[in-house]
């Protein structure tokens, strides 16, 4: 029991620290800055144990729980994005000459837990638990600066799309789980990889398509124009940056572990969404005359780039999809 408590660490440090610091936050009104560096620096020191203390690949709570090195590094990599966010936010607030409201650390945290949460998920329930806890999240920092009416209509809009393509997520997994008899990645794997099964591949479609959507690629990308324009800066460098990292290897980890070697799925499909991403991401950004939005387009026809790389379904493939996340990033 300790050891199976020993790989889920990360996360339940992250937790307490966003909790403990949202207290600490309530008590000293006053030094909300201080409580926020005191945060950054804490977090980073989570980062350093990520990268240094590096764990064998072992699976747990029933084998619905995975960690790895390859795990590890790849929730340093969101951690320390978010953390880039944060100072976005700290430094943005000194700029506007406002005061830093703990409640947006607080949120960015979470929503980081749960894509933590998400990457080490090897069952559909707890995956789905990550989401939406990534989701919630999201959406109230999507209309965290309530002065705005743009932005409590972003985080509106985000909500109500957002929920509904977690029913449809809900949909998928209800499919998998109802002609394969399990919620396990490897089981539903074994299943889609064997006898033509059209309810499996309904199933699939439907849960990948919710993953999708919150990579926001064509055509299922009509929010992320609306929700950036409105949504506070510190936010979209969030949900541009460090959510969309996150959301990407959840895609990397279904598509391996899940869809396997079903190409009209982990190929074709993602190659039809590739391309459909980079046609509108070019051409839609073509009209706009909003920065964010013009961001907005651009992390789309990002996002084709990189679905390049994944349906490729290789070695090369995987380092070009990297090279083009880091490049995202630099450019975002």
């Amino acid at each position: 029991m300790l050891n199976q408590f020993a790989i889920i660490l990360p996360e339940i440090m992250l937790a307490a620290l966003a909790m403990c610091m949202q207290i600490v936050g309530v008590f000293y009104k006053g030094s909300a800055r201080k409580v926020a560096v005191v945060t950054t620096m804490l977090a980073l020191g989570l980062v350093y144990y990520l990268l240094y203390f590096i764990p064998e690949y072992e699976l747990g709570f029933s084998d619905s729980f995975a960690t790895s090195p390859s795990i590890s590094l790849f929730k340093a990599f969101v951690l320390g994005l978010t953390l880039m966010s944060l100072l976005i936010y700290r430094d943005l607030m000194k700029i506007s000459k406002t005061h830093l409201k703990m409640e947006f650390v607080t949120l960015v945290l979470l929503s980081t837990l749960g894509v933590f949460i998400s990457i080490s998920a090897r069952d559909f329930i707890l995956l789905f638990c990550g989401l939406e806890l990534q989701a919630l999240a999201g959406y109230a920092l999507a209309a965290f600066n309530t002065k705005q009416v743009k932005s409590s209509e972003a985080g509106l809009k985000y909500f109500v799309l957002g929920a509904l393509m977690s029913g449809l997520m809900l949909l998928g997994i209800s499919f998998l789980y109802g002609f394969s008899g399990s919620i396990k990645y490897i089981e539903i794997r074994s299943a889609l990889n064997g006898e033509f099964n059209i309810g499996l591949v309904i199933g699939a479609v439907f849960m990948l398509s919710a993953i999708l959507f919150k990579l926001s690629a064509a055509p299922l990308h009509v929010w992320a124009p609306d929700v950036y324009e409105g949504a506070p800066i510190a936010s979209v460098s969030y949900f541009a940056v460090a959510q969309k990292l996150g959301m990407l290897v959840v895609l990397i980890h279904v598509l391996d572990a899940v869809i396997g070697d079903y190409t009209p799925i982990s190929v074709d499909l993602i190659k039809i969404v590739a391309i459909i991403s980079m046609l509108v991401g070019a051409l839609g950004a073509i009209m706009q005359k909003s920065l964010k939005r013009l961001m907005a387009y651009s992390s789309i026809l990002n996002v084709g780039y990189v679905l390049v790389g994944v349906c490729l379904n290789s070695i090369e493939g995987n380092y070009a999809y990297m090279l083009l996340v880091q490049l995202d990033f630099s450019h975002a």
